[in-house]
């Protein structure tokens, strides 16, 4: 439980694991929890994770395993030197992108609120209805398995015009993701548009996969009834 601010320095494997894998629980409330591996693991097993607090991966890995891991009103930011090691599905509320693996082959990350792409792929994203993808001008990608419901929101604020303009017709790349998925039903919008008439659209790649632009509409129709 954290009653303020705090950062866990480790040179081994260190974290909340309890006989037997039996459940264990972190209680962020709103302060924030830096880990500082040195290139070692901390773990989460079986945990739920409470409060809207922040679990930033400084250096070393965050190595959840064995149970669904929740934290869904936390965020979570894995920065340059840290690592996200999945062996579990992951809810949060906000995740800034830094490096993620998934040693299964089957976990998912979830994210509810903001999603602050990053260089580094996610295997396996889920984007709940109401969340929020930042623009910054590189498109996060999606490896493995890529789903999307309700509305989504794309936020162009970091984009500059600049960036806009240079784009041209083709637009900002915002998210690519796996051949298989369908767009069915989801709401794209853009919101904070740094020039008129910005909209979101999908693009095929040569390889198949999907890529999601934010661009200038390319004019409009009017339909006379």
């Amino acid at each position: 439980i954290l009653d303020g601010d705090a950062t866990a320095e480790f040179s081994n494997d260190f974290g909340l694991l309890a006989p037997g894998y039996k459940e264990t629980r972190l209680d962020l409330g709103s302060n924030t929890l830096t880990l500082n591996g040195s290139g070692e693991k901390f773990w989460l097993c079986n945990t739920t994770i409470n409060g809207t607090g922040t679990i930033e991966v400084s250096h070393g890995y965050l190595n959840l395993t064995k149970a669904s891991s929740t934290g869904e009103n936390c965020t979570l930011k894995v920065l340059n030197g840290g690592a996200l090691i999945l062996d579990a599905d992951l809810t949060v509320k906000n995740f800034v992108n830094g490096t993620v693996h998934d040693i299964t082959g089957t976990a998912t990350l979830t994210v509810k609120g903001t999603l602050t792409p990053g260089t580094e792929a996610i295997p396996k994203l889920t984007l709940a209805d109401g969340a929020t993808v930042k623009a910054t001008g590189t498109a996060q990608v999606v490896s493995k398995e890529f789903s999307a419901s309700g509305t989504i929101t794309v936020d162009d604020s970091a984009v500059t015009k600049e960036q806009f303009k240079d784009a041209g017709k083709e637009g900002i790349s915002v998210l690519t993701v796996p051949a298989d998925y369908t767009d069915t039903g989801v709401n794209w919008k853009v919101d904070g548009a740094r020039v008129d008439r910005v909209r979101a659209k999908w693009r095929v790649n040569e390889d198949g996969t999907k890529t999601l632009y934010i661009a200038r509409s390319e004019g409009f129709k009017v339909i006379v009834r």
